[in-house]
């Protein structure tokens, strides 16, 4: 195609929003130089700044094209990945990109997480991400998985599929194939979490109403509306394998040490709160990159406890700065303090203490025993009036059978 042969550029941008503000950038351009992958093009730029675009058409045709090929023919729930190094412009076969970092491109059902779980991926390589764009596109496909059409929006949700497209800093050929295979695993755990959302949520709102402590029901019952994201479950009894596995924990061979649920009947026999709550070793890959959150739960059988359920999740963002007296348990343990010190709580020294319970992380409040509770808030209302460097070492509750 020549110089003379590009079609006006006027007219062919009227219908799209990626560059109503700029006609004249490399998106606008190669919408000129590919009419038919405009709509593609569209929905990849419309929310990109001009300033962090591709500088050349040649670049975004280079993105464009290479997208569409990974794309063009996927079943319903398949992950498409590809990770490479695109080659130097000019080289013979390549796209003709002039940007030599690592590109890795997905394309994959639409469903909530899928960006920070790849971000926190990439992360875990000490790679650092120089561009991401995450259009959600509908597309039409025939029985065979091809791909016919692509718009940028469209009230089908079953026709929704969701285009990640990263540059990074370029990694060896073993390095690319190792964050591939990461990623699928990732993508995994990701389905498995929303396809059975709504089984944790109901299995989370059951072992609430079991529990006969008010306090204790009231805090699951919390997390099932919402306080926590839901990844996981599974039921664990000594000398058995896991059963009743949803979300991350239904993938064969969940990461359990056989004999691992004794420590929490054990907890449970001796009278402990119901629910134990805990930190995992396992790290989430979904969403955030950090220890699980466990909300354990007694089975009973005649009155003996026979095993344990186990809930893996991880506290929303919202509920972490949940004020402290409307979370289920903490208000309990607030009145305790207040008891236990003597305070009044419209006092001087009862208000400090609210101060300083609720400068303190609530998932690590829930976390550690009654003796802890004391030593941690009353070395945080000593900080508040003499700020210095101050260590405190704490025990956090652990059960070791989720690893």
């Amino acid at each position: 195609m020549t110089q003379t042969d590009l079609p006006a550029l006027a007219p062919d941008l009227g219908h799209y929003k990626a560059h109503e503000l700029d006609p004249d950038s490399a998106v606008a351009r190669a919408i000129a130089l590919r009419p038919d992958r405009a709509s593609m093009i569209d929905a990849y730029f419309r929310h990109v700044p001009t300033e962090d675009q591709p500088k050349t058409a040649q670049d975004v045709l280079g993105i464009i094209d290479g997208h569409w090929r990974v794309g063009e023919r996927r079943a319903p729930g398949e992950v498409k990945i590809r990770v490479f190094n695109p080659a130097p412009s000019g080289t013979e076969g390549a796209p003709g990109w002039t940007d030599t970092k690592t590109v890795i491109d997905i394309v994959t059902d639409d469903m909530p997480f899928l960006v920070d779980s790849v971000a926190n991926a990439v992360a875990q390589k000490q790679l650092t991400i120089h561009r991401l764009l995450h259009p959600v596109v509908c597309v039409d496909r025939n029985e065979k998985g091809e791909l016919q059409s692509l718009e940028s929006y469209c009230g089908d949700k079953s026709r929704r599929e969701s285009m990640m497209y990263l540059e990074l800093d370029r990694a060896d050929a073993r390095g690319r194939q190792e964050l591939a295979a990461d990623l699928r695993r990732v993508l995994g755990d990701v389905r498995l979490a929303v396809r059975d959302w709504e089984s944790l949520q109901r299995q989370m709102r059951e072992d609430a109403a079991a529990i006969e402590d008010p306090e204790g029901a009231a805090l699951l019952s919390w997390f099932a509306d919402g306080a926590m994201t839901l990844l996981g479950y599974h039921i664990e009894k000594p000398y058995e394998q896991p059963s009743c596995a949803l979300g991350i924990f239904s993938i064969p061979g969940a990461p359990t040490d056989e004999g691992g649920a004794f420590g929490a009947m054990r907890y449970f026999e001796k009278g402990g709160e119901i629910p134990l709550m805990a930190k995992a070793e396992r790290k989430s890959t979904v969403h955030r990159r950090v220890p699980l959150d466990l909300v354990v739960v007694p089975l009973l059988e005649k009155g003996k406890v026979t095993g344990i359920g186990v809930h893996a999740g991880l506290w929303t963002s919202q509920a972490l700065g949940w004020p402290v007296e409307d979370v289920p348990l903490l208000s309990k343990r607030l009145e305790q303090l207040d008891k236990d010190f003597g305070f009044d709580s419209k006092g001087h020294s009862g208000k400090a203490l609210r101060h300083a319970v609720s400068s303190l992380p609530r998932d690590l409040l829930v976390n550690v025993g009654w003796k802890s509770v004391r030593e941690l808030v009353m070395m945080a209302m000593s900080l508040a009036d003499r700020p210095r460097p101050a260590l405190l070492l704490v025990r956090r509750r652990s059960v070791p059978a989720v690893r």
